[in-house]
């Protein structure tokens, strides 16, 4: 009988000779025809080519409850992200703050184009404007990159970019983690007096780590990669 090229339980590329499938771990077993039933003979001559194995006599020296030891390789092997470069997130955090500014800009236009106030205008009305617009502008802004946050894992800067937030595990992260544990907590840190500062400074420098990853990676469990 002719060896299947393929593993019998999960398909797998067979390599001649190989007595462990290195994708499922299973131990190829040695067909004894002297010992096989009728009935097995008569499934393979009902299915030609098809592996026979008989579970109850495993490969000589082999535990068969043992793990498979050998490294996947082609199809079977899961790549490997490459975490984002350093220059990569410090564009993209650039490239995000310009993209801010620019679209609050745009949204307070009208006011530097009919100008200042004039002295009978109502007290506060102006300023009410102003604020008016440039909330609309910012909010604008952050719920396009809230849904795309929440989508892609990643900030208009980010995409230019090519990069994108991830757990850890290489899972999406949900936007309550990115934006509630890797935006809304460090920042809320920052804001304390005095200690606010040092811990944003940290929080940079820290992407200079061999892991290449900021403290608010830390505290959500998140890294930033290539896309």
């Amino acid at each position: 009988m002719t060896e299947s090229a393929t593993c019998p339980k999960c398909g797998f590329e067979r390599a001649p000779g190989a007595v462990e499938c290195p994708a499922c771990g299973i131990i190829y077993a040695r067909f004894d025809p002297e010992r096989a039933t009728h009935r097995r003979l008569a499934a393979a001559e009902s299915a030609p080519g098809a592996q026979l194995y008989d579970p109850l006599q495993p490969a000589a020296g082999l535990d068969p409850y043992r793990a498979p030891s050998a490294a996947l390789t082609g199809a079977a092997a899961m790549p490997a992200t490459e975490l984002a470069r350093r220059f990569s997130r410090l564009a993209a955090v650039i490239l995000d703050t310009l993209i801010y500014f620019a679209v609050v800009f745009v949204s307070i236009t009208p006011i530097f184009i009919f100008g200042e106030p004039s002295p009978g205008d109502e007290v506060g009305t102006w300023e009410l404007l102003f604020f008016g617009l440039f909330g609309i502008g910012f909010l604008a802004i952050l719920a396009v990159n809230l849904y795309f946050l929440h989508r892609d894992g990643q900030t208009l800067g980010k995409k230019a970019l090519r990069i994108r937030i991830v757990r850890m595990n290489d899972d999406r992260a949900s936007l309550g983690r990115i934006f509630g544990l890797r935006m809304l907590v460090p920042g809320f840190i920052g804001a304390v007096p005095l200690i606010g500062p040092f811990f944003s400074l940290a929080d940079a420098l820290f992407i200079f780590g061999e892991p290449r990853r900021c403290i608010h990676d830390y505290i959500a469990d998140t890294k930033v990669v290539m896309v």
